[in-house]
């Protein structure tokens, strides 16, 4: 992916509204875990 669109860093953004501090947490922990592995090589 990086070669295709030339870029070496994306930027995520994620909206976080009135989501309890614990859920905000264990969704960013789930991104690490599961997302991360299959980007951070692309």
């Amino acid at each position: 992916m990086r070669k295709e669109l030339g870029a070496g860093i994306f930027s995520l953004n994620f909206k976080i509204a009135k989501i309890p501090h614990e859920d905000v947490v264990k969704g960013l922990q789930l991104f690490q875990e599961k997302v991360l592995p299959h980007v951070r090589n692309l």
